[in-house]
């Protein structure tokens, strides 16, 4: 015996209209009756809908024992000792798991800490040769094709910067100028 789509809904748990969508769409067969009603066979309804346990022992307006969950069984102690021990062996090996992941992350986390404190000395080195470069203006030697005062210094649109073997250097920025 069929179920109407009222009855079948009732026992699925959901409403009319998505189980009238669910058969328009194809993903349940229904037959269409003479007056437009469709026709829910109970075992197509549960093989969309499959049972739940919260819809237990319903019965249909037809007669119906549908969505039935079944007894629980009787266990006896030493299934249940049995039971325990594996959910403890479980329990252990993930406390196990969750002790790594933690001895992982704060070896990171120290590592992290290591490399911040690296850029930062670094950081602080390349403040302190920035700041402390003298300014060496350089001109021709004294001695050579005449005085130093008859020849004044180049000047450069940008401050000139010592090097390490002394002489002056210009900046690479070419549009930076010094005011």
């Amino acid at each position: 015996m069929e179920l109407s789509l009222g009855q079948a809904a009732k026992l699925a748990g959901v409403g009319k209209t998505t189980l009238a969508r669910a058969i328009h769409s194809g993903k349940m067969s229904a037959t269409r009756r003479g007056d437009g009603t469709y026709g829910v066979d109970p075992a197509e309804l549960t093989r969309v809908y499959p049972p739940r346990s919260e819809t237990a022992n319903t019965e249909s307006a037809a007669g119906y024992a549908a969505h039935r969950t079944p007894a629980p069984r009787n266990l006896d102690e030493t299934e249940l000792r049995i039971q325990v021990a594996g959910l403890s062996a479980e329990l252990k090996a993930l406390r196990e798991v969750v002790e790594a992941e933690k001895r992982h992350t704060e070896a990171e986390r120290r590592r992290a800490d290591e490399i911040r404190e690296d850029r930062d000395s670094w950081r602080g080195q390349a403040e302190r040769l920035l700041l402390a470069a003298p300014v060496i203006v350089a001109g021709p030697p004294a001695g050579e094709g005449g005085s130093a005062a008859a020849t004044p210094p180049p000047q450069s649109s940008a401050p000139a910067r010592s090097s390490s073997d002394g002489t002056a250097r210009r900046s690479w920025w070419p549009w930076a100028r010094a005011s």
